[in-house]
C-alpha cells in the first residue's frame, strides 16, 4: 500500500507542470494530452490505492461499502477523462480540460444534492 501510496504523489506532483505547459499553450494538442495522461494516471492509481485499502481485513464493513461506493463514483469519472483525451488528441485540444472541469462541476452538484436531500 505505501507503493501505491508514492506512486500517487509521483503521479500528482506532474499535475503543477502540465498545467503550466497547458498554460502557456492551451490549443496544443501534445499539452493537453500530457495533461490528460498526468490526470489519469492519478485517477487510476486513486481507484489501485482504494482497492488496496478494501483488501485490508481489519476494516469495518461499513467503511469497506464507503470505499467501493466511491470506487463506483470513479467509474463515469474515467469514462469522461478517457472521452476528452480521445476528443483531445483527434478534434479539439482543450476537450481534456473541459472534461476536467465537467468532471468537476458535476462532483460539486452531487455533493450539493446530497446535503440538500440528508
Amino acid at each position: 500500500m505505501h507503493l501505491l501510496t508514492l506512486i500517487l504523489l509521483f503521479f500528482s506532483s506532474w499535475i503543477p507542470y502540465s498545467i503550466d505547459f497547458v498554460n502557456d499553450d492551451p490549443n496544443s494538442k501534445v499539452t493537453q494530452s500530457f495533461y490528460g495522461i498526468c490526470v489519469l494516471l492519478v485517477t487510476f492509481a486513486n481507484v489501485f490505492l482504494s482497492i488496496s485499502v478494501q483488501n485490508i481485513k481489519e476494516h469495518k464493513e461499513n467503511l469497506i461499502e464507503e470505499i467501493k461506493k466511491r470506487r463506483r463514483k470513479l467509474y463515469p469519472d474515467i469514462i469522461i477523462k478517457i472521452i476528452g483525451l480521445i476528443l483531445c488528441l483527434t478534434v479539439f485540444p482543450m476537450a481534456m480540460a473541459f472534461s476536467v472541469f465537467i468532471i468537476i462541476l458535476s462532483d460539486i452538484f452531487l455533493e450539493l444534492v446530497t446535503l440538500v436531500i440528508s
